[in-house]
């Protein structure tokens, strides 16, 4: 009987056994699945951006001098053309006071040319008709055969009278010559007669200068009582007399009034030029706005004297454009006209915007990232649709997230990578079919960052084993899944 009972034991033992081992190999293994269904995909990386100005601008004061006044201040909006500051223009205008007074000074001698040549004129033909009159009594005296003795001492006295005549006379000529001459410099200087017309006035003051130190002398000699010949006193007087019709003829040619006319001319027209451009800086001692925009930098309001060498603010044109630098490791994935999303940080919630990829740069720089390390980025330019951020502040200098998408697509099927697994060359999953897995062939797109599109082979629903690795599958194991 015991030995019954032994062997009842020992066959329930193996039957348990048996049981075991066959429970093991047919009890369902547990396996991580992904449940697969359509969904939009896209692959895609971020970067940060920056609003930037479109254009800054320095303004620098066209004329220098003491500020009188500033009526702007940084931060503030103005137009093109509104007044930023004044510089003192009291020393110019002053001397544009003086230029008028005198250009009135030139116009008045230019108006006066005409009549002070005729009243000179006058009295050279006074002069010369006075001289040919007195030729006239020399001849007469000289035809007087009958010169007595009384007559002869009586003409010491007429002599006197005649070398006094031919003084006046003299200094007279010497008086106008000089005056020709101061004319005649003025105009060689200008350039408006030749140095041979200048030379010749310089010889009428010389020859001038020579007849009045003649006769002077000559009435000394007179005075003296020594006297001469009435006869040979008369010719030479008449020779002296006749040297002085010439001179004035001289005079009477030597016209420089057309000459003149043209210099004071040239000097008026010169003083308008001169008034033109004291007006300009008078007008340039108002310092505008050259551009709209906002003025981000005020010098004038620390200092108190203006110059050329130093501009007096600085205005920046806000833009509508974010600049990107984006890595040279996935810049050619960006295109013109590709959408970026964009996010704005802020306490209250961030705001997200949508932007279009303007232009990318041909270049790449040196830029520092936030660990600072030196990367190649190249510029990628942004237009942001600011209508997107329902009154959320957003200005230059502004942060956001750029995000740039290298791919995008809608309901797409797609797995972990760690779902795939290769056979013989062939992309292969494990889905569940009826509680057990079956190994699939499936066509690969494109890889995510951490998940592969399938473009064919997997089915909307299918449940995918996600650890491809896991040595217990094969083909026909039962599995139950965890997701």
């Amino acid at each position: 009987m015991k030995k019954v009972v032994k062997i009842i034991i020992i066959l329930l033992i193996a039957l348990g056994v048996a049981g075991g081992v066959y429970y093991t190999m047919t009890a369902p293994i547990t396996v991580p699945l992904s449940h697969i269904t359509a969904k939009d995909v896209n692959l895609s990386f971020v970067e940060q951006g920056t609003a930037v100005a479109e254009n800054v601008v320095h303004v620098y004061p066209a004329a220098q001098g003491q500020v009188s006044r500033v009526l702007v201040q940084e931060g503030q909006n103005v137009s093109e053309g509104d007044v930023l500051c004044e510089v003192d223009s009291g020393p110019l205008i002053l001397r544009l006071d003086e230029l008028a007074s005198v250009s009135k000074g030139y116009e008045a001698q230019y108006a006066n040319l005409d009549s002070e040549q005729e009243r000179v004129r006058a009295e050279l033909m006074t002069s010369r008709s006075s001289m040919e009159a007195e030729i006239a009594a020399l001849d007469a005296q000289a035809r007087d055969s009958s010169l007595s003795v009384q007559r002869q001492n009586a003409s010491v006295n007429e002599q006197l009278r005649l070398q006094d005549l031919l003084i006046e006379q003299s200094a007279s000529n010497v008086e106008r010559a000089r005056e020709d001459l101061e004319k005649a410099y003025l105009l060689y200087q200008a350039g408006t007669i030749t140095q041979n017309e200048y030379e010749a006035a310089q010889r009428l003051v010389e020859n001038g200068e020579a007849a009045l130190e003649a006769v002077t002398m000559e009435r000394s000699v007179v005075a003296s009582g020594r006297g001469v010949n009435p006869t040979a006193y008369y010719n030479s007087a008449k020779a002296v007399i006749a040297a002085q019709i010439e001179g004035i003829d001289q005079s009477l040619q030597a016209d420089y009034t057309g000459a003149m006319k043209e210099y004071y001319n040239s000097l008026i027209e010169g003083n308008k030029i001169s008034v033109k451009q004291i007006e300009r800086q008078i007008s340039e001692c108002v310092v505008t706005a050259p551009i709209s925009g906002v003025i981000t930098t005020l010098h004038v309001r620390s200092m108190n004297y203006a110059s050329q060498a130093a501009p007096v603010a600085e205005i920046t044109v806000p833009s509508n454009v974010i600049e990107v630098y984006v890595s040279t490791q996935d810049v050619d994935s960006v295109k013109p006209g590709d959408t970026v999303e964009l996010t704005l940080k802020r306490r209250e919630g961030d705001a997200v915007f949508s932007g279009e990829v303007l232009d990318i740069g041909n270049m790449a720089e040196i830029r520092l990232s936030s660990l600072g390390v030196e990367e190649r980025k190249v510029k990628v330019r942004v237009e942001p649709d600011l209508s997107q951020l329902e009154g959320a502040s957003f200005g230059m200098g502004y942060s956001v997230d750029a995000r740039f998408f290298v791919y995008r697509s809608e309901d797409k099927l797609a797995v972990p990578k760690t779902a795939l697994f290769s056979d013989g060359g062939r992309d292969m999953l494990w889905i569940v079919r009826d509680g057990a897995v079956v190994a699939i062939e499936v066509a690969k797109g494109m890889e995510l960052r951490t998940e592969t599109v399938i473009e064919a082979g997997l089915v909307d629903g299918d449940y995918v084993v996600t650890d491809a690795n896991n040595a217990d599958l094969r083909e026909g194991v039962k599995v139950s899944g965890e997701q």
